[in-house]
């Protein structure tokens, strides 16, 4: 493949050429293509021929168009002559059948390109342009990094080695690969994760100076920089082939999908998705932006020619399963919008400002904008979505809309950089680069974890995301370190002077808050600390703590607790209950305080009291602000945070999420949301 111009790597393997794909027969004649190219298709002019890694492919162009082998795209007929391919029979004859055509044309074969120069469908030219030999896709910023790509080329991901780059017609376009899966670069195509080394691509930035974004990783595996490559070079790791197996059924949206290794399916409820059957099961694949899988050639295709229609399925009781509401070609135009076609020309959309309308000799048919632009009437194209109001319909139709379509939030970074949790959306996250927000998707069905700024299983993490929400991004804070080495960080409980407070992990324990200092203290034995009462009781007393064993003392050593932040220290054979200074772990290896990231330690559930000194209103609503840590004592649910009213948190399994209310509210605990101040 061709590397990205300014760009330098030096992989440390061997390159590995593009496997080629096998030939195959199509209207009767033998088309043997390379991976990633494209080609007149040998008896439709109104058709093409893709080389995908099972074999070529036909794809049809959009109605009215045909396929143009000089601009490598699809063009409008009354510009485009139809001819179509040259290639040779499985005798080794010159296969002659006959062309279909379009009325009034006739074919050119004299013209025609042999098997091998490389071609990339992409949008249509306006009439009366000159065709160029390849046009250029213009240059994209991704996760802050400048990628210049060609046409039809594919590279590395700037910062996500599960996601790929390809080059579409509009430029950069970002795409995930399956769950379990990475980019490999030598062979174009994402691999099994196992044996598939985590490489990003080596990009330069705005001013010129390299990019260097952290890579979004997997729990458990890391980034090799040392190892990564310019796009479009290649490195060989290691790989051992992976034999066929009979994939295993899997369940996708509550349907049971058993498919057979290397067949694709429809997608029981969305037709811009499809299954494809890997050797670790049924996957789910998305289609291309205004495409929808068509089963009858195995691939996506465009929406204004194709039904959209979902599989059918069983559930796992053997009921029928699936959702058919979507098996439709309408589009949907908005009530009395209708639009006035004249062939060659361009509309706004009626109900999205993220399409737009082209007519054609069939009528009008829908197209959608690159990400992260509309379409500006004015320019006649796509433009970017922060310069371009969001304007729908057409004369008496026309409305600018103050909301972004789908009922998508229009982001604001809460911070300059950083990753953080959508506001409406489990399965998608935040990342901001020099307060521009990105919205990016987690692999098949994760959650975005904030507490561990990754995408992790669904019950493994804590998610406030909620549909109806303001879209208020939600923070989790971090303390601010001490710049002093000797400063004692106390814990974040007191908020009373002479006064005990429970510990948020531990059920024996306590502090006594004196309103200048933090002591921790624990419970004599067979007592633990009842939160209500604020003193130690008789376990019988409190049912509710799950006493700690202290260790045998063996020796005048140091034991682990499983509190994170505990430890016992063995003084003549009597064990003693210990904590670490400012939210330190205690590291059995090396038998002192840690920082938590080098201590192998899973905090307990945290313990949610709900303890008497938080004030409440007359309606019980609790009215004293509060910090991150309270929510370790505190039901779920909204409370106004220490900072100001203007921000609250959001406490939901002991976590503390921090979001701010918007411009000129802040928040009501009598009404649990923010309101106009």
């Amino acid at each position: 493949t061709t590397a990205v111009p300014a760009t330098t790597a030096a992989p440390a393997t061997t390159p590995v050429p593009n496997p080629a794909p096998s030939p195959g027969i199509i209207d009767g004649c033998v088309i043997d293509c390379e991976l990633g190219h494209y080609y007149r298709h040998p008896t439709d002019c109104r058709k093409f021929i893709q080389c995908a890694p099972y074999g070529p492919q036909e794809m049809p162009c959009p109605a009215g168009t045909r396929w143009d082998q000089n601009i490598l795209t699809c063009n409008h007929a009354s510009s485009t002559e139809c001819v179509t391919g040259t290639y040779l029979d499985e005798e080794g004859n010159p296969c002659v059948p006959n062309p279909t055509l379009a009325p009034g044309t006739t074919s050119a074969p004299g013209t025609t390109a042999a098997p091998g120069t490389p071609a990339a469908p992409g949008t249509t030219a306006v009439p009366g342009t000159t065709h160029a030999p390849k046009p250029t896709p213009p240059p994209g910023i991704i996760d802050g990094c400048v990628i210049n790509c060609e046409l039809g080329h594919y590279y590395r991901h700037p910062t996500d080695c599960h996601k790929f780059i390809q080059c579409a017609p509009y430029g950069p376009q970002e795409m995930p690969c399956p769950e379990g899966t990475r980019w490999d670069q030598n062979i174009l195509t994402c691999n099994h994760a196992s044996s598939t080394e985590c490489v990003t691509g080596t990009y330069l930035d705005e001013e010129g100076n390299p990019c260097v974004a952290n890579p979004t990783l997997a729990p458990g595996t890391t980034s090799a920089p040392g190892t990564t490559a310019a796009p479009g070079t290649t490195a060989a790791p290691a790989t051992t082939p992976v034999p066929n197996t009979t994939p295993s059924p899997g369940i996708i949206d509550g349907c049971v999908i058993n498919c057979e290794l290397g067949q694709y399916y429809r997608h029981p409820t969305d037709c811009h998705k499809f299954i494809q059957c890997a050797p670790y099961g049924p996957q789910e694949m998305p289609c291309a932006p205004g495409t929808v899988w068509d089963q009858d050639i195995l691939t996506c295709t465009h929406a204004s020619t194709t039904n959209c229609v979902t599989g059918n399925y069983v559930d796992i009781n053997g009921d029928e399963c699936g959702d058919f509401s979507n098996n439709s070609t309408e589009i949907p135009l908005g009530p009395d919008c209708e639009i006035d076609c004249g062939n060659g020309q361009y509309h706004r959309h009626a109900t999205n400002c993220e399409k737009f309308m082209k007519c054609t000799e069939n009528g009008p048919e829908e197209v959608p904008c690159a990400p992260g632009t509309r379409w500006d009437q004015n320019l006649l194209t796509c433009n970017y979505a922060a310069d371009t109001p969001c304007v729908v319909g057409n004369g008496d139709c026309e409305t600018t809309v103050t909301s972004t379509p789908d009922g998508e939030c229009d982001i604001v970074c809460p911070q300059a950089n950083g990753e953080f949790a959508h506001p409406r959306d489990c399965r998608k996250w935040v990342h901001c680069s020099n307060n521009i927000p990105y919205v990016k998707d987690c692999p098949a069905s994760l959650y975005f974890d904030s507490t561990k700024k990754a995408c992790n299983w669904p019950q493994d993490t804590v998610c406030i995301a909620d549909v109806e929400s303001e879209c208020a991004v939600p923070i989790i804070p971090t303390p601010t370190p001490s710049t002093n080495d000797t400063e004692i960080i106390e814990p974040d409980v007191c908020d009373c002077e002479c006064c005990l407070r429970p510990h948020p992990e531990d059920c024996q324990s306590y502090y006594y808050c004196d309103g200048n200092n933090t002591e921790f203290h624990t419970c004599s034995d067979g007592l633990v600390f009842h939160p209500e009462n604020e003193t130690c009781v008789f376990a019988a007393d409190y049912p509710q703590c799950s006493v700690i064993t202290p260790p045998k003392c063996e020796c005048d050593c140091l034991y682990p607790s499983p509190v994170c932040t505990e430890y016992f220290k063995c003084v003549d054979d009597v064990p003693e209950k210990l904590e670490c200074p400012n939210g330190l772990f205690f590291n059995p290896k090396t038998h002192s305080c840690d920082f938590p990231e080098n201590v192998d330690c899973t905090p307990p559930q945290p313990i949610r009291y709900y303890s008497a000194h938080f004030r409440r209103s007359s309606d019980g609503h609790v009215s004293t602000p509060i910090t991150a840590p309270d929510c370790k004592r505190l039901p779920n649910g909204r409370y106004v945070a220490k900072s100001g009213p203007k921000s609250f948190y959001h406490c939901y399994s002991g976590i503390g999420f921090l979001l701010k209310c918007q411009e000129g509210t802040s928040f009501d605990p009598t009404q649990d949301r923010c309101v106009p101040t």
